[in-house]
């Protein structure tokens, strides 16, 4: 008899009908708890992720199959956004229950919002930056990666966007004609990541501003400053990518032997997001700077995958 079943803290909430299923391989259900855990935009890595669960590479896309064949997950090739062009990987979406056919993408232009409708969590292996998951996030509730509200239910909301990338995208459903409920198609182009051309425009002249700030030396002045701009600015996180994840800059393999100055920043970054992991792990890092990477430059391969 389960006395207690109370779980407090940082938790993911998992489908009963997976941990149920007699079709899937343990393995498999590990797979897709690990997956669910890391929540929408996370970025699929098949090196890092068969390390992190102690499986080969060979086993995890063999599994990663089983969760598809089964609805589990479904998958679409990564195409540009903005022109649809094929850019090599895929898209993934996890499901709340098994789909038998996975609906493709669709625009939310309801004249009254439905009740419910499905959603799922979906995460890429590198389309566009995600500005929201570059600012920092020490006192962010871990629990509950997206609100699940039933079973076959996630709600997203335009919580989860930063107050920059909601005015984009209010600013793109305006330029658009026939719209009839412009919340929901706000929400549709948020989710597509239609909004990110005009988010970038309003990022750009902030962004020349900063560029040069990491030029300055440990100790002088202008890197005291820095340092409390760091902890002011919500853009700060992606001028510090945007500085050591040019092509230019990046050495395959060995992301440490980068321009020193930068890596700095780097890890000035993870110091106010994951201190724990500076502490503690030293593979970690470079995870994470492969991240970044592939985030910024969605066309190019990323390094040592």
């Amino acid at each position: 008899m389960i006395v207690s079943a109370k779980i407090t803290g940082d938790y993911t909430p998992v489908p009963n009908a997976l941990l149920n299923s007699t079709f899937l391989d343990p393995i498999a259900k590990i797979i897709y708890m690990f997956l669910l855990s890391k929540g929408k935009r996370w970025i699929v890595i098949n090196s890092y992720l068969a390390k992190a669960l102690g499986i080969s590479i060979n086993t995890l896309k063999r599994y990663i199959q089983q969760l598809i064949d089964s609805g589990w997950i479904s998958r679409k090739p990564r195409r540009n956004p903005n022109n649809g062009q094929l850019l090599g990987g895929y898209d993934y979406f996890l499901h709340n229950s098994p789909q038998k056919n996975p609906e493709e993408l669709v625009v939310d232009n309801f004249e009254n919002d439905p009740e419910s409708y499905e959603k799922s969590v979906n995460f890429y292996n590198a389309v566009q930056p995600d500005r929201q998951n570059l600012t920092p996030n020490i006192k962010q509730n871990k629990n509950n990666i997206e609100k699940i509200t039933n079973i076959n239910q996630t709600q997203i909301t335009v919580d989860n966007y930063s107050e920059l990338e909601i005015n984009a995208a209010k600013q793109y459903t305006a330029s658009q004609p026939n719209v009839k409920n412009t919340d929901a198609y706000t929400r549709s182009v948020l989710k597509n990541n239609w909004h990110l051309p005009i988010l970038n425009e309003l990022l750009n002249s902030e962004r020349k501003q900063r560029y040069k700030i990491f030029d300055t030396k440990k100790g002088d002045e202008a890197y005291r400053g820095l340092v409390k701009q760091i902890k002011k600015s919500a853009l700060i996180n992606e001028l510090i990518a945007q500085q050591i994840l040019t092509p230019a800059r990046v050495i395959v393999g060995n992301p440490r032997k980068c321009l020193a100055p930068n890596y700095l920043g780097f890890l000035y970054w993870l110091y106010l997001n994951y201190p724990d992991i500076c502490k503690f792990n030293t593979d970690e890092p470079e995870y994470l700077y492969i991240q970044f990477f592939t985030v910024l430059n969605p066309n190019k391969v990323p390094p040592n995958e």
